[in-house]
């Protein structure tokens, strides 16, 4: 972010960074919807490719009120591998097209991209104590399942 500031900057333009992640989020999720809209209309097709679960949630809630079906194919899910796998896998459940996405290439070509990812998605964080949550009670569940199942 810091390398778009200063490049707007050199050439005399306005700052093409949101000032508050609220106002990314806001950003973001009017470009999605609009698209959707267009989508439902059949005149493009979207991948909403995004981290941020309220903004997958207001998306997938959005196709329902459209009425997309969400197996057409005209509308899909991503998420980078490794990240927010808990959105991901839930989507999938759901029956929407959910992806995993492997960014390939070399350090030199991939490491700007995975480090610019990685600060414009401070929240993640947030997303990896989510998904170890999840984890956690999923593991005392099975505990708890296997111990009421074992023979006395």
């Amino acid at each position: 972010m810091d390398s778009e500031r200063a490049f707007a900057q050199r050439l005399q333009r306005p700052d093409p960074i949101h000032e508050t992640y609220q106002d990314t989020n806001a950003s973001y999720d009017h470009v999605v919807n609009v698209l959707l809209e267009r989508a439902a209309l059949g005149e493009v097709g979207l991948m909403v490719a995004c981290h941020n679960e309220n903004s997958v949630n207001i998306a997938a809630g959005r196709m329902q009120e459209l009425g997309v079906d969400r197996r057409a194919g005209s509308i899909s899910f991503a998420q980078l591998m490794g990240l927010c796998d808990h959105i991901t896998f839930r989507l999938g459940h759901e029956g929407y097209l959910a992806y995993k996405v492997v960014h390939y290439g070399s350090i030199r070509s991939t490491l700007p991209f995975l480090c610019r990812r990685a600060q414009e998605n401070r929240a993640v964080a947030k997303g990896f104590r989510r998904e170890q949550e999840l984890i956690s009670k999923e593991l005392a569940a099975r505990q708890t399942a296997k111990k009421s199942s074992s023979p006395k």
